[in-house]
């Protein structure tokens, strides 16, 4: 039997990163009233306002029940509005309201925030390195078996 020791494996690793950045992420965007999920799906539609709900959760690695969850509560905070794709009816495409464009700035400071806390010590060519062993570790988990 292998020698396992769950403190170092990568998964416990990365989940412990993740849950404490999220964590700081929040505590920087407490004035907001938006959550980390809620946060992601907004910064991707500043660069894709209108896709599909479908796209966006390709985009956002969300499932599309949790895409639309997300979606229903930012639009009660009048954050994004849906409307039906002309093309198809079936279809809803998802927009950005005035209201969250003028927050954009905030949301970035709070990212920027979080990582540069969590980027104390850790050299720009660290950075590199984590950034291309992260996309390594996700390209090989992606591969079809």
């Amino acid at each position: 039997m292998t020698n396992y020791d769950i403190d170092q494996s990568l998964g416990y690793m990365l989940s412990k990163v993740v849950s404490r950045m999220r964590m700081e992420l929040l505590k920087n965007m407490r004035d907001m009233d938006i959550t980390t999920e809620q946060r992601h799906v907004i910064m991707r539609l500043y660069n894709h306002d209108g896709i599909t709900q479908k796209e966006l959760s390709k985009l956002t690695s969300y499932d599309p029940s949790s895409i639309t969850l997300i979606l229903d509560k930012l639009e009660l905070k009048k954050l994004v509005k849906r409307e039906r794709c002309e093309k198809d009816r079936r279809v809803f495409k998802v927009y950005l309201t005035t209201k969250a464009k003028s927050i954009k700035d905030k949301l970035i400071e709070a990212g920027l925030q979080t990582q540069n806390k969590a980027m104390v010590g850790i050299s720009n060519d660290e950075l590199s390195n984590f950034r291309d062993i992260c996309q390594k570790i996700y390209n090989n988990l992606s591969m079809e078996s």
